[in-house]
């Protein structure tokens, strides 16, 4: 009886529509894909964008003919530390969302 009462509470907690095998594989493939999209999306814009402060850095360093040229890898440095920051910020919300 006991695992009968189990079995009912756990059914209870599921979303809506899984009433057989298939449809929670459906429902658990389709949560998956919305995830990892999101995950990948991020991911992606943020190599775009840690590629894109290499090449202005490298474009900068090049073109600059004073002293300030050697403040450009600080630059640099600053920048990519803000887009992983940024990418942290994303992370944890994820992780958060998932507990």
């Amino acid at each position: 009886m006991k695992q009968f009462l189990c079995a009912q509470a756990l059914a209870s907690a599921l979303p809506e529509g899984i009433e057989t095998p298939d449809g929670a594989l459906a429902w658990l493939l389709e949560t998956t894909r919305a995830a990892l999209g999101g995950v990948l999306r991020e991911s992606v814009r943020g190599a775009v964008l840690l590629v894109l402060v290499a090449l202005l850095c490298g474009m900068a360093e090049g073109l600059a003919r004073s002293a300030a040229a050697r403040y450009v890898p600080l630059c640099g440095v600053l920048a990519a530390a803000m887009v992983t920051a940024g990418d942290l910020r994303a992370l944890l919300g994820l992780g958060a969302a998932t507990v």
